[in-house]
């Protein structure tokens, strides 16, 4: 019998499915979790889509080099997998395991304050990966600051308090200023190529 997952609606997306692989029904994956031994026979995932969600029970999983090949009860072909391409393989965020001491989920970190000794600089709102170090986007009166997220400068997360304490470089804080006032300022400016006498 399948027990149906608590209907909570927080979920957390530990894989992403690419395309179906083989013909035995089973599906290509990008892994998006730190702990690939989640993956265990019998776990039981929700796959979600825009407008498509289901329930399933994985049956085996592997690793092709960087490839993650799930394989579900009951998906037992090519035509049986083609609906999951693009599904991301969910599990209930109470079943999320607790991050290693001194590790933060970065979607813990939206709606912590950001504090620089005493004074209260904003809330995070959202992050952004640059592709270097991750971004704080910062709620604060001034608007949007942006923060990287290092340890030289974010001394201290406080995931039970929800507050994470800064040390500012000098200057950061003109900066995201100035910027958002170049930004607003800045004149529409007229565009270069033919002018109205050619």
């Amino acid at each position: 019998m399948l027990l149906t997952l608590p209907t909570e609606t927080a979920f957390v997306a530990i894989a992403r499915i690419r395309r179906p692989r083989g013909r035995r029904g089973e599906l290509a994956a990008v892994s998006l979790t730190d702990y690939p031994d989640r993956f265990q026979p019998e776990l039981r995932v929700r796959l979600s889509k825009p407008g498509f969600r289901k329930e399933l029970v994985l049956q085996e999983s592997w690793f092709h080099g960087e490839i993650l090949v799930l394989k579900f009860h009951g998906v037992d072909s090519i035509s049986d997998a083609e609906p999951y391409a693009g599904c991301l393989v969910e599990l209930p965020l109470s079943e999320r395991r607790r991050p290693s001491e001194g590790a933060v989920y970065i979607d813990d970190l939206i709606g912590c304050a950001v504090l620089q000794g005493s004074q209260l600089l904003g809330t995070i709102t959202a992050t952004e990966n640059t592709g270097g170090v991750l971004l704080l986007k910062v709620n604060a009166e001034q608007g949007e600051l942006l923060i990287p997220f290092a340890k030289d400068i974010c001394t201290s997360v406080d995931m039970e308090k929800r507050e994470i304490r800064v040390d500012l470089p000098v200057g950061l804080l003109e900066l995201n200023v100035n910027k958002k006032k170049q930004s607003t300022s800045a004149p529409a400016g007229r565009r270069r190529g033919k002018s109205d006498d050619d």
